[in-house]
Order: C-alpha cells, then sequence, then structure tokens
C-alpha cells in the first residue's frame, strides 16, 4: 500500500527554521538593487509564499514590452538573494542536528500517519488499510521546499534502520523510500520560482510571451529545464493509496496540484487524503476547530470545478478528506537548535 507525503514549508518552520516569506522580506529589501522593481512591488505582511508569487503575477500589469529585460535581470536577482538566504538559513541548523532523536521522531511520526485523526476519520484511513491486507507500507515523498532537511532525515533513517522502520504483529512492514522528489528544484539544482498558469499573469502582452511564459510558469520551467519532475510527481500521486499533506498553504499559485489531488480522490472509492492543520494554538475550541477542518475542505473543493461533480459529489469527495487538527509528529524543534538567528 502506497502512502505518499506532500511535504512543504511547515516542515521547515517546524525545526525552528526562519523560510516564512515574511523572514526573507526584509532581506531582500537590504540586499536587493535599489532600482530592482520588485522592490516596489512587494510588502512585507503577507506570511506565505505564495502570497509573493501571486504579487509577482498581479503586479505585472505595470510593465511594457519595454521593461521585459529589466524584469529578466530583477528576477534573477530576487532568485539570487533568495538562494543566498535559504543556504545560510539552512546551514546554521546543520550543525546542531542529533541524528538519533530525529531518527526516533521522524520513524515515530510516519508510522503513526493517522496521529490527530478524528474517530470517524480514522475509520475512514482504516477502511482502505483493509482494502490492502497482507501488504506492506510503503512511503514516500515529494517536496515542495528547495531545502534539503528532509531528504538528510530519510536518509540518516535509512543509515540507522535500513529503509524498514517496523514490523507489525501480522507480520506487515513499513518501508521507508530513501528519496525525495523536489518539484520545485533544490538550493542545489535548478530552484524555480513562478506562478501555475498564464491566467495569474496579469499583462496581456506577457500572458501571450512564449519565452516569458517558459520561465514563468512554473511547470512550463520544468519542462524548459529538461526535467521531468511534473510527470514524475504526478505518477507518484497515481500510485497512491493513501496522501498526507504536511505543511503546505493550499494557494493558487500550485493550483495544478490540488487539482491533480482532487482528480486522484475521485478516480478510486478507497483513496483517501489526510491535511495536517496546524494553527499554533496550544487549546482550541471546538468552534476553531471545526471551522479550520471546514476551511482546508473547502479551498480544496474550489479545486474539483473540472470535475463536474455537482453539489451532491463535491460533498461526498469533501468525506474522502481528513483534516488532522494540530498533530503531534514531525517535531523537531528541540532536536535542532539553533543560537544566533539570522538578521
Amino acid at each position: 500500500m502506497n502512502i505518499t507525503f506532500l511535504v512543504g514549508n511547515g516542515f521547515d518552520l517546524n525545526l525552528g527554521l526562519r523560510t516564512r516569506y515574511v523572514d526573507f522580506y526584509p532581506y531582500f529589501m537590504a540586499n536587493a538593487q535599489d532600482d530592482n522593481m520588485i522592490r516596489n512591488w512587494l510588502g512585507g505582511d503577507n506570511l506565505l509564499w505564495a502570497d509573493l508569487e501571486t504579487k509577482l503575477g498581479e503586479s505585472l500589469t505595470k510593465l511594457n514590452v519595454n521593461d521585459i529585460e529589466k524584469l529578466y535581470k530583477d528576477k534573477e536577482e530576487l532568485d539570487e538573494l533568495l538562494l543566498e538566504y535559504l543556504e545560510k538559513e539552512e546551514a546554521q541548523f546543520a550543525q546542531y542536528i542529533n541524528g538519533k532523536a530525529i531518527v526516533e521522531e521522524f520513524s515515530r511520526s510516519i508510522i503513526h500517519f493517522k496521529c490527530g485523526l478524528s474517530e470517524i476519520d480514522d475509520e475512514l484511513i482504516e477502511e482502505t488499510c483493509r482494502g490492502h491486507i497482507g501488504e506492506d507500507y510503503a512511503y514516500q515523498f515529494i517536496s515542495f521546499n528547495y531545502t534539503d532537511l528532509l531528504d538528510r532525515f530519510i536518509s540518516m533513517v535509512c543509515q540507522h534502520r535500513s529503509e524498514m522502520l517496523f514490523e507489525e504483529k501480522d507480520g506487515r512492514k513499513h518501508h521507508l523510500t530513501n528519496h525525495v522528489l523536489h518539484v520545485h528544484g533544490t538550493l542545489e539544482r535548478e530552484m524555480i520560482l513562478g506562478v501555475n498558469d498564464p491566467s495569474q499573469v496579469n499583462n496581456t502582452f506577457l500572458s501571450g510571451n512564449k519565452e516569458f511564459l517558459d520561465i514563468f510558469i512554473k511547470e512550463r520551467l520544468n519542462r524548459n529545464l529538461g526535467q521531468r519532475r511534473t510527470e514524475n510527481a504526478k505518477k507518484l500521486i497515481d500510485e497512491s493509496d493513501i496522501i498526507c499533506i504536511f505543511g503546505m498553504s493550499i494557494g493558487c499559485t500550485d493550483r495544478m496540484w490540488w487539482e491533480k489531488i482532487m482528480d486522484w480522490l475521485h478516480a478510486a472509492i478507497n483513496h483517501k487524503l489526510i491535511v495536517y492543520y496546524k494553527d499554533g494554538c496550544i487549546r482550541s475550541s471546538s468552534q476553531r476547530m471545526i471551522r479550520a477542518k471546514s476551511e482546508v475542505k473547502n479551498k480544496l473543493a474550489d479545486n474539483m470545478k473540472k470535475l463536474n461533480l455537482g453539489f451532491t459529489g463535491i460533498e461526498e469527495m469533501k468525506n474522502k478528506i481528513c483534516v488532522s487538527y494540530n498533530p503531534d509528529i514531525f517535531n523537531f524543534q528541540y532536536e535542532c537548535k539553533k543560537d544566533n538567528p539570522s538578521p
């Protein structure tokens, strides 16, 4: 049985890394050239990388044909400063990693992937598991991060335990895939930053400019870099029985992936989706929890439009989405410590 984790920036934030857009913003403003046009577009009051990407697409309305070369230059500076910032941030944590503690916490988190689910949602996941009686559990990973700490942790686990994490009493084994597919590239190789599709390019001239779209639309960027990351990630999704989403905001600049996951969810009755939701509250009221779960499901439902399911069909699909509220998994903040935060 294949269980696929889609991992976003929340994983790095759980480590204590300062990798929000709002963390990078002052670094960019302090180090970018004064005449970088993107400096004038951005604000520092947003938290999410999707906000940055959305703002880039919206601000293109201010450009004319004579500005395009300047845009390429300024966008390249943005990319280089982001790479530089994340490299510094990641490097400060590498020296504090406690290998044994990481192995234990990572293994525990993966095996207990149902952590934080309600009784009803737990039973929904068990329905899928019972449909694969006798099969081992195989865990695979798709990362939307540029950093490679997830990769390092998986390598640590595989070195200490090989790829077999645990064996159930009935003989079913939990296997870990020692590979992470980075759909947006990495700090070491072909990092990409852009929007989902031409509709998010708010400029009539640029939305029809092939060269511009080839370097600003994420899927086209991957293809023009000669990479099959998009195709390979879609294949992993198609082969999955359960998908778990950790540390990702359901933003419009990754709409392609939400639509793909909704297609996958609709493709088989036993396909189930788990979304881990963290709001940072130590105590949460029942109302807060219910509204948070409803928000997650509604955001995902917005990506079901192409399926033409109607109201009843969409509600049935929502019932296959399980939300784990403030789950106790991937809690490494006491294992990886940083004494001197980035300026």
